[in-house]
């Protein structure tokens, strides 16, 4: 069995069941994320909310950049760290937390960027659970289609 959503596979008999996104706004079109020269995260979050269960961040990360990065998990006090994606590589980057109050992206060991790194990055998602799941649009994301009105 396949899952389609606006006509687009999500997910074949082989993929895990999917977790809805608890993100809203993710795309499967790149953004650019910017860690500026002099600091070691964007300055903000890529979600800041306060999820009292355990979740998981996850998202796909080109880093074009000289400088190696991941992905870090606030919770409050008791920060985890996702995997690494080395300078001029891609890949998933994935971190869970029993609690969190937000995900940004870092440098390795919280040096200071030489320049500014810009990340392109796509398919955002945190869910519930300690298992990352196929990217899926925000429940609140899709719009129901209707040929009322025509």
């Amino acid at each position: 069995m396949s899952a389609y959503i606006e006509g687009k596979k999500f997910l074949d008999e082989n993929d895990l069941p999917p977790q809805w996104n608890l993100l809203s706004g993710t795309s499967e079109k790149y953004k650019t994320v910017t860690i500026p020269k002099g600091a070691y995260y964007p300055g903000n979050y890529e979600f800041f909310n306060n999820f009292n269960f355990p979740v998981t961040f996850s998202a796909f990360v080109i880093n074009n950049s000289d400088t190696d990065i991941r992905a870090h998990m606030d919770d409050f006090g008791n920060g985890t760290e996702s995997n690494v994606i080395k300078a001029g590589s891609q890949g998933k980057v994935i971190v869970n937390n029993f609690f969190t109050q937000g995900c940004y992206f870092e440098t390795l060991d919280k040096l200071a960027a030489n320049s500014n790194i810009n990340l392109q990055v796509k398919e955002e998602k945190l869910e519930p659970g300690a298992v990352a799941t196929a990217w899926l649009p925000a429940i609140s994301d899709l719009a129901l289609k209707s040929d009322l009105g025509k």
